[in-house]
């Protein structure tokens, strides 16, 4: 509720019935924030937690070993590809996601060891 008030006195306006987002998803930084629909805001956000990967939209698949991406558009997930490590799957994520949702897109940080 407090990152609403803030806004409103940032801009000067009611964000009415859009969602308040924040830009880097540091809930304790009320700069920058902007106005996004619920499905906006809900695409804003980090992977899941209990996953094979650190990575989000990139799952492993243990019976051939190898990385799959995929990625829920409109209620509907959608195959993005099967790779061999987890770092292209991330990266087939991040095209997709960037694709589909534009600025709100989560995009995962690759760790270039691998690279």
């Amino acid at each position: 509720m407090a990152h609403r008030i803030v806004y409103a006195l940032q801009h000067g306006t009611d964000p009415g019935n859009m969602f308040v987002d924040h830009i880097h998803n540091d809930k304790d930084n009320n700069k920058p924030l902007r106005l996004a629909t619920k499905l906006q805001n809900s695409q804003n956000r980090n992977g899941r937690k209990n996953t094979s990967s650190i990575y989000k939209g990139v799952c492993l698949v243990k019976a051939t070993g190898r990385w799959r991406a995929s990625i829920r558009v409109e209620k509907q997930f959608k195959h993005i590809g099967v790779y061999a490590t987890q770092e292209e799957a991330a990266l087939a994520y991040n095209e997709a996601a960037l694709l589909y949702f534009g600025e709100f897109a989560r995009l995962n940080q690759i760790n270039s060891t691998s690279n």
